[in-house]
């Protein structure tokens, strides 16, 4: 886990830092939508009326920082040689 955390979270010409705001605002948000949700499906006022509308910006949250977060990693990748390139275009 640490090296996981090293290699997303580090100085890359300052996207590390932004890239850990941005997850933290993300849990932050899925935490903050996670809650009223339960609290609504146990029939609790005032948020019985929309628990599963909280339950899907939850997860509406959560799949765009997994959607964003497979973004990045494929953008890490190494970049192929023009010979390779050359192979896959003929």
């Amino acid at each position: 886990m640490d090296s996981f955390g090293r290699r997303m979270f580090r100085p890359r010409g300052g996207a590390g830092w932004r890239w850990a705001i941005y997850s933290l605002l993300s849990g932050a948000a899925s935490l903050g939508a996670f809650f009223p949700s339960g609290v609504g499906f146990q029939q609790t006022e005032p948020f019985v009326d929309l628990p599963g509308l909280w339950q899907r910006i939850c997860v509406l949250i959560g799949w765009t920082w997994l959607t964003v977060l497979a973004l990045r990693l494929l953008r890490e990748r190494r970049p192929r040689s023009p010979h390779v390139d050359a192979q896959i275009r003929s």
